[in-house]
């Protein structure tokens, strides 16, 4: 059987309380790591999921079943 809308997940992928810590660790000191704006900016973008959404995508995957080339990420998230 080809089953092409997985992988699916019924709960939430990430843990809210640590990704709230690792974001104010990273704004601390900014300098502490060589990646701390990196990591500042994925980790507020995966606090901005939904937690009560339990289907979970790969843009890429939907763009490939439609035979379509992706959208830049930041052009996704501002569609609305």
């Amino acid at each position: 059987m080809y089953f092409s809308g997985g992988p699916l997940w019924s709960a939430p992928i990430h843990d809210a309380t640590f990704v709230q810590r690792l974001v104010l660790r990273a704004r601390r000191d900014v300098n502490q790591f060589g990646t701390s704006k990196r990591i500042i900016g994925m980790m507020s973008t995966v606090s901005e999921e939904l937690l009560d959404v339990p289907l979970y995508y790969k843009l890429d995957g939907l763009c490939g079943v439609i035979h379509t080339t992706s959208p830049s990420f930041l052009t996704f998230r501002c569609a609305g």
